[in-house]
């Protein structure tokens, strides 16, 4: 080959990379434009098109483990997590979201332990979403996980304690007594609001009636909207719409409880633990023949279930 064709062939080498590099950076341009817009299996595509011409980027892995994780394939969000952190050790979002994902497969110890290093190795570069990510994540199950296994993840603990107002009495060692305190702080508001002012001795008189309903079911639909707005997939949804009812069924909050568990089910409807906990919510209502129909549409016939309904009948 002559010097004239080398140096041809050089100047179409360089045409085509410089080529190759325009379309790469197209093609992430899109796929960024498509991650925001929430198109998760867009964002697959246009990933699996950066792959093939091997523009391999963590923060564009992370997106294909967030976009798998978002679409409920948790055995490919974790592969791709683990991609994520083969480029990128540090990546903190991909480790938020292995948490995520753990917490998913009921694998609460190993989300805290993950969580536990972020906080301890990272606390200082965390950004204000990141923590709030993590006590999204963290908050809730450590609260009902109790203090003994919290003795386990100090710096998790410190993090999601961080910032906090101090408090003359002790906090709440669990969200059902959380719950319940509410509904003190609603009693007494009330009492207030109806003692007249000029006989303030009123104030001090016990409630006469039972708890008011509106407060209560607003915050149980508060908890439905905070929920849903979360950037988490469909079966973490419903697993913490699931641990909100377990808490004010506790509670002997039934209403709260339905609430919740029908915006679960709205989510899936064939999801068989929210169908199980939702007749025997109904049961506890007082409503065995609709508890009974409810637990009709699980699909095996459950006599456990049946006779728990059973046995709460009023």
């Amino acid at each position: 080959m002559g010097r004239a064709s080398k140096r041809m062939k050089r100047q179409n080498d360089r045409r085509q990379a410089e080529q190759q590099k325009q379309e790469a950076v197209q093609t992430e341009q899109e796929l960024s434009k498509l991650f925001a817009e929430r198109k998760y299996e867009q964002v697959l595509e246009k990933l699996a098109v950066l792959i093939a011409a091997k523009d391999v980027k963590p923060e564009y892995l992370y997106d294909g483990a967030y976009s798998y994780f978002m679409l409920g394939d948790l055995e490919r969000a974790s592969q791709w997590v683990s991609n994520t952190l083969t480029y990128a050790p540090a990546h903190v979002d991909a480790r938020i979201l292995l948490a995520r994902i753990c917490m998913a497969q009921k694998r609460q110890s190993d989300a805290f332990a993950i969580l536990d290093f972020l906080a301890e190795h990272d606390a200082d570069d965390l950004t204000a979403e990141q923590r709030e990510d993590i006590r999204d994540i963290g908050g809730y199950a450590m609260e009902t996980a109790g203090q003994a296994e919290g003795q386990d993840y100090p710096h998790l603990v410190a993090l999601l304690h961080a910032g906090q107002p101090a408090q003359k009495k002790e906090a709440p060692s669990n969200t059902l007594e959380m719950l319940r305190n509410l509904k003190k702080k609603v009693h007494d508001f009330d009492r207030k609001e109806e003692a007249p002012a000029a006989e303030p001795a009123k104030v001090a008189e016990p409630v006469k009636v039972a708890e008011p309903a509106t407060p209560v079911a607003g915050l149980a639909q508060q908890q439905v909207d905070d929920v849903l707005a979360k950037p988490i997939s469909l079966a973490e949804k419903i697993r913490i719409l699931n641990a909100f009812a377990g808490a004010s069924y506790a509670a002997d909050d039934f209403a709260a409880a339905e609430t919740l568990l029908r915006a679960a089910l709205q989510l899936d409807e064939s999801d068989a633990a929210t169908i199980r906990n939702l007749a025997l919510t109904i049961a506890a209502e007082g409503e065995e023949e609709k508890a009974l129909q409810i637990a009709s549409q699980l699909p095996a016939t459950d006599f456990v279930l049946l006779q728990a309904i059973k046995d709460l009948r009023p």
